[in-house]
């Protein structure tokens, strides 16, 4: 075996062992659905969601809103709590009905310790089918910190949604899917991989 195909040969151990680590070591990259909100029923409502000109509809497959003007949410517990450890991103599937006027939408969840974060979305298209996607550890803010501290994505309890109409914008919204996406470990694999083809080449 001449002196590169021995390197080439090394090379390839080392990734191999690299990506083994790699996957050992880093979360399941498959989504996490916290709810596909399929005939789902919210536990509660306040402000706007609360008056009775709103209507809320539990739909075979989404969660549907309609409110005449102003702000309001609705909250759910989940039957039980979703480990959706090593998350980076919740994504949540929406889509804006003909009578949508407002562009904001917010998500709350809370862990099984009590600590509550708030993520929210601004200036969004006032229409169509979006993913509103955001990183799990920025662009929060908390409103109440359990005994331990930090979010526990390991035992997510329950959440919060809302709509943002101030002061007299109509909010017409779909909620069909809420997801959390860990960092799969193919992305470090394949840039691997990339890095072995690169050196064989030079090799």
């Amino acid at each position: 075996m001449d002196s590169a195909t021995k390197r080439r040969s090394k090379l390839a151990v080392v990734v191999m062992a690299i990506g083994a680590m790699v996957a050992a070591t880093s979360p399941a990259s498959a989504t996490v659905t916290v709810t596909d909100f399929d005939n789902f029923a919210l536990g509660g409502v306040y402000g706007q969601w609360a008056d009775v000109s709103t209507v809320i509809t539990s739909e075979p497959t989404a969660l549907h809103v309609e409110t005449t003007t102003g702000w309001g949410g609705g909250w759910a517990e989940l039957p039980s709590p979703v480990d959706a450890t090593g998350a980076d991103n919740f994504d949540l599937d929406i889509t804006f009905g003909a009578g949508n006027q407002s562009p904001v939408i917010v998500l709350g969840v809370q862990d099984t310790d009590g600590t509550f974060w708030n993520f929210a979305w601004y200036g969004l298209p006032t229409s169509g089918s979006q993913t509103l996607s955001t990183a799990t550890a920025s662009n929060f803010w908390e409103s109440s910190v359990g005994t331990i501290g930090g979010f526990d994505f390991s035992g997510i309890f329950a959440f919060h949604l809302q709509s943002d109409g101030n002061p007299n914008l109509a909010t017409d919204v779909y909620f069909d899917n809420l997801n959390a996406v860990p960092e799969p470990a193919s992305l470090t694999l394949l840039a691997l991989g990339g890095f072995a083809i690169a050196r064989r080449r030079r090799g």
